[in-house]
């Protein structure tokens, strides 16, 4: 059984996005990468891995940057009553996810006291 969504439950993912995922990746920029040195002739230079784990971070940010726009661009088509299928709320679907769960957790712990 497919749910319709509305355009306030698209906005509040992107506000959940920037608020909690974007945040958290801001704390990633202070992670230090050491550094490797090769040869006798080589300067010191970022370990592979900390060159990839430095790409992934920007890749993640990136990915949740874009989900944010897609997220209200998503809302105002809803808002002008146009047609917001299964497919175009793929590549938004798990930030929708995360929020909702983050919502149903939240009502939980505050029905119980």
């Amino acid at each position: 059984m497919e749910q319709e969504i509305r355009a306030d439950e698209l906005r509040n993912a992107a506000r959940f996005v920037e608020e909690t995922i974007l945040d958290a990746l801001a704390d990633f920029s202070d992670i230090k990468f050491p550094l490797v040195i090769g040869g006798a002739k080589d300067f010191p230079r970022p370990a592979p891995e900390g060159g990839a784990a430095e790409q992934g971070v920007d890749v993640l940010r990136k990915d949740a940057e874009e989900a944010v726009a897609a997220l209200h661009a998503l809302a105002a088509a809803v808002d002008n009553e146009l047609p917001v299928g299964p497919a175009l709320l793929t590549s938004v679907q798990p930030f929708i996810d995360a929020y909702r769960a983050a919502e149903e957790q939240g009502t939980s712990e505050n029905g119980q006291t």
